[in-house]
């Protein structure tokens, strides 16, 4: 789909899907008003996706390192 293609900057051509998330978040939040509809909204879209792979994807929990005070 060419409304998910960034078409300016250092990641022109590039579908966001490979876009780095920091880039996404400061698209959003800094041009946000010259976006088209169809890009910011794929751009939303993936901002979602992301987001949700991250609650279905925890990190494991910190090991407690109180064991490898000891040696």
């Amino acid at each position: 789909m060419e409304d998910r293609v960034i078409y300016f900057g250092k990641y022109r051509g590039k579908d966001v899907r490979l876009i780095p998330s920091s880039y996404l978040v400061w698209l959003h939040n800094t041009i946000n008003m010259d976006l088209t509809t169809e890009f910011k909204t794929a751009v939303e879209q993936e901002m979602i996706r992301r987001f949700k792979m991250m609650d279905h994807n925890p990190r494991p929990p910190e090991h407690d390192c109180t064991e490898w005070d000891l040696y």
